[in-house]
């Protein structure tokens, strides 16, 4: 059955009631606490998540890698730390992408860390109880990365993969950040607070930004207040356990 695409009518509605309606979206082939809890079965093609926008970060089949999209381009950074360009046939186990409009522009000050964004950043947004896509350019003094191992099937939880997962630290470094900014009580859903993935100018080296601290750099920002999140309709996704998020003691 083919998607449908319900927003225009939903706008249209609005528009009716005097009411704005940004027509822009983030898209998730799957809800966040399926990948957390071991759904790790690439579902959806890069040639099918183009579809859906052109900025954006996920993961790789079978947990390989780190996953992000810049401009279009879809990028894998494995857990070896090196950097590959993904063909239209890869399949991700979670993607969030949107069609990327940046609203406004914010210069970060020289010493900002992952540690002070919010308090930086969040102050100058209308509002915390939405989405925001961001891209952030610059040079920075520390970029601090992970990147996801591949697994093998009886897949173990996401709390039990981090515990594995190789670590890079990149000092000086001059490259771009992208991800999403949501709203705390979207656990389960989607990331909450801030998640951004990092690929250096040169495309040698990037992953989950785990710590950074800037030198120079500008972050664009594109508010957006409507998520469409699809249900899988795999067997493993049918049959998982999505009560609650596993953790590991």
């Amino acid at each position: 059955m083919a998607a449908r695409n319900t927003l225009p009518a939903v706008c249209a509605v609005l528009a009716a009631a005097g009411a704005a309606c940004s027509d822009q979206v983030i898209w998730q082939n799957s809800p966040t606490i399926g990948l957390l809890n071991g759904l790790y079965d690439g579902l959806t093609k890069v040639a099918d998540v183009r579809a859906h926008g052109d900025l954006g970060l996920g993961t790789w089949d079978r947990l390989n890698g780190e996953g992000l999209v810049i401009d279009g381009v879809f990028y894998q950074v494995r857990s070896d730390g090196s950097v590959h360009v993904m063909p239209k046939s890869a399949t991700l186990p979670w993607v969030s992408v949107t069609h990327f409009a940046p609203e406004s522009e914010l210069t970060l000050p020289s010493g900002l860390t992952f540690e002070t964004l919010s308090a930086t950043v969040d102050p100058t947004l209308p509002t915390v109880n939405t989405y925001y896509a961001v891209r952030i350019d610059g040079e920075f003094d520390l970029v601090e990365v992970r990147s996801l191992p591949e697994q093998s099937k009886p897949y173990p939880p996401f709390c039990k993969v981090e515990r594995t997962e190789p670590k890079f630290a990149y000092a000086p470094v001059k490259g771009t950040m992208v991800g999403f900014r949501s709203p705390p009580f979207s656990t389960n859903m989607s990331v909450p607070n801030w998640h951004l993935h990092f690929l250096s100018k040169d495309s040698l080296v990037g992953g989950h930004v785990l710590r950074f601290k800037v030198i120079s750099a500008t972050m664009k920002i594109d508010r957006v207040d409507h998520v469409d999140i699809q249900m899988p309709t795999t067997e493993a996704y049918d049959q998982a356990d999505l009560t609650s998020i596993i953790q590991c003691d």
